[in-house]
């Protein structure tokens, strides 16, 4: 049976390591942790998104065998920049690690 909505790719690897920057986790979740709409187009993450992402699977993320779900609400056509990841200050990601 196919989930009749549209989730994000779990993080893995380096994406999925909280020890690792932001920036770091995040190219790596770009370049690796693939998602498609229905139709095969790939979809990407905004910067508010991605952490999101890391801060859902960093937090909830107390057992391998369960995923980490987050839905699609917003995405875009292209991934972001090089610079914007370098440039964005996860303000929000940063404190919720330090919770």
């Amino acid at each position: 049976m196919q989930i009749p909505f549209l989730t994000w790719t779990s993080p893995n690897d380096t994406s999925a390591n909280k020890n690792e920057t932001f920036e770091t986790r995040s190219k790596h979740y770009i370049e690796n942790c693939k998602t498609f709409m229905h139709n095969g187009m790939q979809i990407f993450p905004n910067l508010e998104t991605l952490e999101m992402i890391f801060t859902c699977y960093d937090k909830f993320k107390f057992d391998s065998q369960l995923p980490t779900i987050l839905c699609v609400e917003e995405y875009e056509y292209n991934p972001p920049s090089d610079k914007d990841i370098e440039e964005h200050h996860p303000d929000f990601y940063l404190n919720a690690l330090n919770v």
